[in-house]
């Protein structure tokens, strides 16, 4: 199961920390990413974060913290004595660049530690190197930076391409997505690893990083994401792609029931559309027999159900994956909207899906 994670930055202000943190653990989140060397971050109260730390810890929150050298020379820290992260509540270690490989192996063998490689960086080399030196793939992870000046983010096939190697080896892999609520300044355009993911829908960003199994994690880069993002990311991590719909005509309350269902690919995958395999179940038990009615052209992304005139065929809910012509046993309901049409080729052989209506 893919793990959900966000993010917070005592550095740039302690009380918006705790105010973050607060939100976090509200929502249930149970992986929480920071950074330590924030450029325009201050780290003068070392008590009062520990502070938080310890919040998170007695939460059973998992804290994975992004270090620097420079970082480990704020706190008289070494790659041999990490007691001073210790006792702020860090065992997981997102190394930065600046690190030799016997460091990185050094802070390794540390008992309960555990290595957060930069996935976005870190060379086929420089992995190898760790490799033949024996260092615990059990230990890794491999997450991928996020950038915060638009247009400098990675492209999906690169990020997908990364992990590929990581996972060929057994290492989890992860990476960000944006909050479109609380962007992080001072940029505040977006956190995310992919670059096509700054001011996508968070599920698109969600169900494109989860695809073929390539991601093990996904941290919101952006602190305290909104109630309703959290949930739709959690919902797609979980393998259930929600789809907002535009009506054609106005739905009557027979077809309003059947659309709020859970409902499910079938694992026999058409090529023109998406088959739901609840909906052909759906008539018999409540009586409902749709007559023909707007049974117009279907463009991709069209959200249609088989009328009386398909025979055993009618009430199957159908979302076109292709322009299709209109077709007079066929009625068109409404359709996806532009914006979520980009998660249909997520929607695979026994896929949850559902429709989002206000």
């Amino acid at each position: 199961m893919v793990k959900l994670g966000q993010s917070f930055y005592p550095t740039l202000g302690l009380q918006r920390a705790a105010e973050q943190l607060a939100s976090a653990i509200d929502m249930g989140c149970q992986d929480l990413f920071t950074s330590l060397h924030l450029p325009e971050g201050t780290t003068e109260n070392w008590t009062e974060m520990k502070h938080l730390f310890q919040i998170a810890k007695r939460r059973g929150i998992r804290l994975c913290c992004d270090v620097s050298p420079s970082t480990f020379r704020q706190l008289e820290a070494s790659s041999a004595n990490l007691k001073p992260f210790f006792e702020l509540g860090i065992f997981s270690f997102r190394l930065d660049y600046g690190f030799s490989v016997d460091e990185i192996l050094e802070i390794s063998n540390h008992p309960d530690v555990t290595i957060v490689m930069n996935a976005s960086d870190l060379t086929e080399t420089q992995f190898h190197v760790l490799l033949q030196k024996g260092i615990q793939v059990a230990k890794l992870t491999a997450i991928h930076n996020y950038y915060p000046r638009p247009e400098t983010g990675m492209s999906l096939t690169y990020y997908r391409e990364k992990n590929r190697f990581y996972k060929s080896y057994g290492v989890r892999t992860g990476g960000f997505i944006p909050s479109h609520t609380t962007p992080r300044g001072p940029m505040k355009e977006g956190l995310p690893s992919i670059e096509t993911h700054r001011y996508a829908p968070v599920s698109v960003a969600v169900a494109e990083m989860v695809a073929d199994g390539l991601t093990d994690i996904i941290y919101f880069g952006d602190p305290a994401p909104a109630n309703e993002d959290w949930n739709t990311a959690a919902g797609v991590a979980d393998g259930t792609i929600p789809l907002r719909v535009e009506w054609a005509v106005s739905p009557g309350d027979e077809i309003v029931q059947l659309l709020r269902q859970v409902h499910t690919s079938r694992r026999d995958y058409a090529d023109f559309v998406i088959r739901s395999t609840y909906s052909t179940a759906y008539p018999e038990p409540t009586g409902v027999a749709l007559a023909p009615n707007h049974t117009a052209a279907r463009p991709l992304g069209t959200i249609t159900i088989d009328n009386t005139n398909y025979g055993r065929y009618a009430g199957e809910l159908q979302i076109t994956k292709t322009d299709l012509s209109s077709d007079k046993r066929v009625n068109v309901i409404g359709r996806v909207i532009t914006e979520d049409q980009p998660l249909l080729p997520y929607i695979t052989p026994h896929t949850r899906f559902t429709f989002q209506i206000s």
